[in-house]
């Protein structure tokens, strides 16, 4: 039996994540805006880290970097920024997208 991921519960704590973290996210996110970043938030551990889209892409397996790759061109394509959580207690990694311009005005 495959375990399925109950999508909407995990948009809903993606969502909640960066929630949590807003503030941080747009200090990252601003102090390397010039190279429009991959924003990471690694849970449990509460840390938060810009890395280029072709850096973070060699931290990935194949599967995962092609949903970067995807990603972060409709993000460029959107003017936002790609949001990644990941959390190794429960082995899950997430991404989303975020405004720009609510990184820039401090919403979401």
């Amino acid at each position: 039996m495959r375990k399925t991921v109950d999508e909407p519960a995990q948009a809903k704590a993606f969502h909640v994540v960066v929630g949590r973290y807003w503030q941080q996210i747009q200090t990252v996110y601003h102090e390397f805006s010039n190279k429009r970043p991959v924003i990471e938030i690694r849970l449990p551990a509460r840390k938060i880290a810009a890395y280029s889209a072709n850096e973070y892409s060699k931290r990935l397996n194949a599967r995962s970097r092609k949903i970067l790759i995807e990603a972060y061109r409709m993000a460029q394509a959107q003017n936002e920024a790609l949001v990644f959580v990941k959390d190794s207690s429960r082995k899950t990694l997430c991404s989303g997208l975020v405004s720009i311009n609510a990184v820039a005005e401090g919403g979401s």
